[in-house]
């Protein structure tokens, strides 16, 4: 099973490194993107690796600043699954860029009233506060076996890093809430729609990574059980934001407003909607959650966690798409006559095989990684 597992990896990443060769010699004219959908599928990647990360991150800072003991086995998986998963992330947007060369100007010459701008240096503190865990939980079990001065330092990360962490899916939330042209994003509750489903999609992550590399005993599926609860409470949350939103679009009645909503529940991309994010990846893995008989069978459990690990996807193409199918001018479709002056979007071939490519580098790096971090400490690292 482990042979077949990296031989799917590797072809993964030859077929990956090929669209991501061709996304750097030819550039965005391959992609599907228009006039009209200027945001597509790596846009919709890039948060959904936020958030997995955002979410991982919150539930190590549970272990290394609040001492949770049920999480205590998985939280250096949780690191790690943070500083991947960003990684991945900003690499997508980077991809998305004209000229991803040029992403360095952002930092050299900021405009303090952007919210694009904050959120850059934002991501660059949330990284730094990862590298620094992930150096200091190298080479041990857990964080019982720190030093004490590395773990009252890793203590002090992870406390600092909360903040940090939230403001990382919050801002990015924000990013798309003050976009006042777009009305599926211009509310108050996407920044903290953003923020439960990172929290409910990384413990859902994290539960896949703890069945793949945590060892299984009593403390394993006491520590699966407690997150499967996290899970499930966060499902019931992020409903309840997304209710809240349509009740309030559809009886206020504002035709735009309408009109927007009504392309993400009933437009083209249903489906996306009904299906993948709230069937498969919300209330299916809800039902087995909550239900102690459910959460008992082991490999049900799993596969709940997989479920809304792959309906966040469809959650994250629907906050992306959808809202820019409707231009805020509607003569703007027929002004002109060009193939890219379309409202019809489906990602081409190639941001299908970039996103797999950096998908397949994202989990070498985990192995790797994965690998450093649990090699026999040195003496000098014990004793430091």
């Amino acid at each position: 099973m482990k042979r077949l597992a990296y031989i799917a990896l590797s072809i993964l990443t030859v077929v990956g490194a090929y669209g991501l060769w061709q996304r750097a010699t030819v550039g965005l004219i391959d992609t599907a993107l228009t006039n009209i959908v200027t945001w597509g599928l790596w846009v919709a990647l890039y948060i959904y690796f936020l958030g997995l990360s955002a979410g991982g991150f919150v539930l190590s800072s549970m272990v290394y600043a609040l001492k949770i003991k049920q999480l205590e086995r998985v939280g250096k998986l949780a690191v790690l699954q943070a500083f991947v998963c960003v990684a991945m992330g900003l690499t997508m947007i980077w991809i998305d860029l004209g000229h991803p060369l040029r992403f360095f100007k952002v930092f050299l010459s900021p405009n303090p009233t952007s919210l694009l701008s904050w959120e850059s240096f934002v991501y660059l503190a949330y990284v730094f506060v990862l590298l620094g865990e992930l150096w200091l939980l190298s080479g041990v079990a857990s964080a019982e076996e720190l030093p004490p001065r590395r773990a009252r330092t890793l203590k002090a990360f992870a406390t600092v890093g909360i903040p940090i962490a939230v403001g990382v899916h919050w801002g990015t939330g924000a990013l798309f809430a003050v976009v006042k042209a777009r009305p599926e994003w211009h509310t108050g509750i996407t920044p903290i729609a953003f923020l439960a489903s990172a929290v409910m999609s990384g413990t859902a992550l994290l539960m896949v990574l703890a069945a793949i590399f945590d060892r299984k005993d009593e403390g394993h599926r006491q520590c699966m059980e407690f997150m499967a609860k996290l899970a499930a409470a966060t499902i019931v949350f992020d409903l309840l934001l997304l209710f809240s939103e349509a009740l309030v679009v559809w009886y206020g009645g504002v035709e735009h407003e309408v009109a927007a909503f009504r392309q993400l529940y009933f437009g083209p991309y249903w489906y996306a909607t009904w299906i993948v994010h709230l069937l498969l990846g919300s209330l299916v893995p809800l039902a087995i959650f909550s239900s102690s008989r459910l959460r008992s069978n082991y490999h049900l459990l799993v596969t709940g966690a997989g479920l809304v690990v792959l309906g966040i996807v469809g959650y994250r193409l629907n906050i992306v798409i959808p809202a820019q199918v409707d231009p805020p001018f509607h003569e703007f479709l027929g002004a002109f006559h060009h193939i890219r002056n379309t409202k019809d979007y489906f990602p081409a071939l190639m941001e299908w095989l970039s996103s797999a490519g950096i998908v397949a580098g994202g989990i070498w790096m985990f192995l790797i990684v994965w690998s450093w971090m649990n090699r026999a400490p040195s003496k000098t690292a014990v004793s430091s």
